[in-house]
C-alpha cells in the first residue's frame, strides 16, 4: 500500500471487513494522521466477527481510541454471557468506564419497568432488586453504580408513564428505596422543563415567571403538587434563565 494516502489506507480497512486483523492493523499503523489512525485501529480490532476483541485492545493506541476498544470489547463479552470479565474490562475503559457500567445492566432495566410505568414501580421492584444483587458484586465498588441503577429503574418508569409527573407514585415503594423513586422523578422533571418550555417556544415567558413552582409549569409539563418538585422548578428556571457571563 506504499504511495497511498492516509485516507485511502483508512478506506481500505473499513472496506475489507474480512482482512486479517495484523494485516489490517499494520495498514493502520502506516497512517501519520494520529487521530485517523487510532480511529482505523479501533475498527480493525471491532469489526463485526473479530474474536477476542479484549486481547487485541492493547494494539490500539492509547487514548480514546483504546479506551473505546474496552467498551466494544466489555459489551460482546457480556451479551456472551460473562459479567464478571465485562464488568473488568469496563475498568480498563478510562473516560468511559462508567458509561460502559451501565450499559451491560441498563436494557434489562427499561424492559423491567418502561412499558409498566410508574404503576409498576411495587410489582417490578422484587425483580429490580434481583437484578441489582446480580450486578452490585461486580460495579458496586468501582462505579456509581449504586446511584445509576436505581436512579435508571425508576427514571424509565417516569418516562414510560409521561405526563403528568406524580412523585406518589412512589409512595407504594418500600421506604428502603422511596427516596431514590422520588429522586428519579424529580429528576426527570429537571430534564423535561428546558425542552418543553423550548418546545412551546415559550422560553422568554418561562424566563419571566416570578414564582417558578410546579404550579407555574403546568402549562408545558404537568406535574402534580410536590414540594420536591417545586424546589426542583425554582432551580432549573434559576439554571436555564440565568444571564450569560460578560
Amino acid at each position: 500500500m506504499s504511495g497511498l494516502s492516509d485516507h485511502a489506507r483508512y478506506r481500505s480497512v473499513l472496506t475489507q471487513p474480512g482482512l486479517p486483523v495484523d494485516d489490517a492493523l499494520a495498514a493502520c499503523d502506516a497512517i501519520t494522521d494520529r487521530d485517523l489512525r487510532g480511529d482505523c485501529a479501533l475498527s480493525a480490532v471491532t469489526a463485526p466477527g473479530r474474536d477476542d476483541i479484549a486481547g487485541r485492545c492493547p494494539a490500539v493506541p492509547r487514548g480514546v481510541w483504546r479506551e473505546e476498544c474496552y467498551f466494544i470489547a466489555a459489551e460482546r463479552v457480556n451479551r456472551q454471557g460473562d459479567a464478571v470479565l465485562a464488568a473488568g474490562l469496563c475498568q480498563q475503559a478510562g473516560r468511559f468506564s462508567l458509561d460502559c457500567a451501565q450499559h451491560l445492566w441498563q436494557t434489562p432495566v427499561h424492559q423491567l419497568i418502561f412499558s409498566k410505568g410508574t404503576a409498576g414501580f411495587a410489582h417490578a421492584l422484587p425483580a429490580a432488586e434481583q437484578l441489582y444483587a446480580a450486578w452490585a458484586p461486580v460495579l458496586a465498588s468501582e462505579t456509581d453504580f449504586e446511584t445509576r441503577f436505581w436512579e435508571k429503574y425508576f427514571g424509565n418508569g417516569f418516562e414510560g408513564q409521561g405526563r403528568p409527573i406524580d412523585l406518589s407514585a412512589c409512595d407504594g415503594v418500600p421506604a428502603p428505596r422511596r427516596d431514590a423513586c422520588r429522586d428519579a422523578g424529580a429528576a426527570y422533571f429537571y430534564r423535561e422543563i428546558g425542552p418543553a418550555a423550548d418546545q412551546a417556544g415559550e422560553m422568554d415567558v418561562l424566563c419571566a415567571l416570578k414564582a417558578p413552582d410546579a404550579a407555574a409549569l403546568a402549562r408545558w409539563l404537568p406535574a402534580a403538587p410536590d414540594p420536591l418538585l417545586d424546589q426542583t422548578a425554582a432551580m432549573r428556571v434559576a439554571e436555564l434563565c440565568a444571564s450569560p457571563p460578560p
